[in-house]
């Protein structure tokens, strides 16, 4: 499998493309989401930096665009994911993704370049569903609006949770096409592939295409396609979370995570863990770890020292992030002695 997310213990799958990279595409596709390219990559050139160092890029949730992707399960219309992106960490990604999926690009030989109609060519339950090889179709191609192949943005946002999206790829810098969402937590997948968004509704679904039987080359038995797919405005990725919700216990989604990302179980125990580091209180981040929630869990916090200083201003931060800038060496010393890991970065850089 070319392009495909690495494996669990981090190594990468590593294939060439099975074409060529078309030439560069409308430019205008890019700044849809009201953000500049940030210069040309075709995987030999340079690239211009986003907002500054990539991996440091200021938070700022209302610059966060929204799409959605149905899913086909053998021509059967099997539901809809919405998602998302992170245009202030991973503009420039973000802007490939959305451009995909609004199909509104295309290259100079006049080829639309859409995910409409595209494979989900590869499932491994309890780690990623995999898609978005729209030259291929088998986890082989790599195209993106910007011609070919582009470097890698930023690692600002870890795989941590359930419903990550990122961008698949063949190795450091070759991000064309291909995506996928994660189904657990994903430590190794850190600083290698650039997560880019998350998963808002569907979460039910994703966990239907988990459950779908593989091939020994974890490829669907069933013929898994993405059907109708663009853009939506924030208002409607609310909407469609809050008639979710308003099915009532066992009508929705038990798992779905909200606008601002707060998936059910793993977040908010990760908002819980954030909120005892953030209060001082080490027996409760000791009874939280001890019932289970993972001790480097992300949760939102307002970051008042933030460029924007304001309470748009949400980051996400882990337990041990919070008790290091407030200098709490008693819950900082109670997080590491349960394995926190010291290196971890949040959403801030």
């Amino acid at each position: 499998t070319a392009a495909a997310a690495r494996d669990r213990d981090g190594t990468a799958t590593r294939t060439t493309s099975a074409s060529a990279p078309p030439t560069r595409s409308v430019a205008e596709s890019v700044s849809a989401g009201g953000r500049d390219a940030c210069g040309d990559v075709n995987g030999t050139g340079g690239e211009r930096e986003c907002d500054g160092t990539p991996g440091t890029a200021t938070p700022d949730v209302r610059r966060r665009t929204h799409v959605y992707v149905e899913i086909e399960v053998d021509q059967s219309r099997a539901g809809r994911l919405t998602f998302e992106l992170f245009d202030d960490l991973a503009p420039r990604t973000a802007a490939n993704f959305r451009a995909l999926c609004s199909g509104d690009t295309f290259d100079k030989s006049g080829r639309r370049l859409a995910y409409a109609g595209s494979p989900i060519h590869r499932i491994v339950p309890g780690f990623v569903v995999q898609g978005g090889d729209i030259v291929g179709g088998d986890g082989s191609g790599a195209v993106s609006i910007y011609g070919g192949v582009f470097a890698d943005e930023a690692f600002t946002v870890p795989h941590s949770r359930p419903g990550i999206l990122s961008m698949a790829n063949m190795g450091a810098n070759s991000n064309g096409c291909q995506f996928f969402v994660t189904l657990s937590p994903a430590a190794a997948l850190d600083g290698k592939h650039v997560a880019f968004g998350r998963l808002l509704e569907g979460m039910r679904l994703l966990r239907t295409l988990e459950g779908l039987r593989v091939d020994e080359r974890e490829r669907p038995l069933a013929d898994v396609r993405i059907g109708r797919c663009g853009q939506l405005s924030a208002a409607e990725a609310t909407a469609g979370y809050e008639a979710s919700c308003a099915q009532g216990p066992g009508g929705g989604d038990e798992e779905e995570a909200d606008v601002q990302g707060k998936a059910a179980a793993l977040d908010l125990g990760g908002e819980a863990l954030v909120l005892a580091a953030a209060k001082g209180d080490v027996q409760m981040a000791r009874a939280l770890v001890a019932a289970g929630v993972p001790v480097d869990a992300y949760g939102a916090v307002v970051d008042a020292d933030a460029p924007l200083g304001n309470a748009e201003a949400q980051v996400q931060r882990s337990a041990l992030g919070v008790a290091a800038r407030a200098a709490d060496e008693g819950m900082v010393a109670a997080l590491l002695s349960a394995s926190a890991d010291a290196s971890l970065d949040d959403s801030a850089g």
